[in-house]
């Protein structure tokens, strides 16, 4: 080999290895310039903080539905035993042989006065309870065999006829019939009730009237605004908490290192 093909083979290799060496160069520039491009956009600690503050949203938006429902539901059945307990105590107080007497003379009797009183203690034996009353179902609506004045709605009239509410629409036939029914809630001029009734039966054993006791929904509503409330404070003081602590996190164990 002649000295001027080595030397040409040689510098030849130098041009190519430099042209090699000057194009990674190149490829890392514009690579870190991509980098720099993209973390100006947004940082890795913008990235994390938004990470955890959707997935801490989320959790007690879910946790605060879920818990909500199922203390209104609780309270809902509470509320629904004890109105229908204090119509079952309404009806054992009632003679079923004299309601169609009472509803005839208007209740002018002894015997209307006595039993009055005693529901009337009935109504007055739980704050819950709203409203107490006894209807005798027929086709033509409720007649009215005892009602109380309570505030801001005075007593009906002995066999007055109240038409039948629409929220008591599928009930109407197991009414007529003398049948047991679940607790239905109604919003009426009467407010938001949840209403229980209770049968009262004659000697015959045949259905003659029922008694029907009301819970105030709104306090219900008032508990569940409470407890969401308070929900809501445990949840707040949860998140900033956690969210100073990734704040630290974040900070001092990786983007510092």
């Amino acid at each position: 080999m002649s000295i001027e093909l080595a030397l040409f083979l040689f510098f030849s290799h130098c041009c190519n290895f430099s042209i090699f060496i000057v194009s990674d160069i190149i490829e890392d520039e514009e690579i870190l310039k991509r980098g720099e491009k993209t973390d100006q956009k947004i940082s890795l600690k913008t990235k994390i903080m938004l990470t955890f503050g959707f997935s801490m949203g989320l959790l007690p938006i879910s946790a605060a539905s879920i818990g909500v429902s199922i203390y209104q539901n609780t309270l809902i059945d509470e509320y629904a035993r004890i109105a229908q307990g204090a119509a079952e105590i309404g009806a054992s107080l009632l003679d079923g042989d004299a309601v169609d007497g009472w509803l005839i003379n208007g209740g002018t009797d002894e015997e209307y006065e006595k039993t009055k009183k005693l529901l009337e203690n009935v109504l007055h034996s739980s704050v819950d309870i709203e409203y107490l009353y006894v209807y005798k179902i027929m086709e033509d609506g409720c007649h009215v065999v005892f009602d109380f004045d309570v505030e801001d709605t005075p007593a009906e009239e002995v066999n007055s006829i109240i038409a039948f509410d629409e929220d008591f629409a599928g009930d109407i036939a197991d009414l007529l019939d003398g049948k047991e029914i679940d607790p239905i809630i109604t919003n009426d001029q009467y407010g938001y009730l949840l209403s229980a009734y209770e049968p009262v039966y004659d000697s015959a054993k045949e259905c003659v009237c029922y008694v029907g006791a009301d819970v105030d929904m709104g306090t219900i509503l008032r508990m569940r605004r409470s407890f969401l409330t308070e929900l809501a404070a445990v949840f707040l003081a949860f998140f900033i908490l956690m969210a100073v602590l990734v704040v630290w996190l974040t900070e001092y164990q990786m983007m510092i290192p």
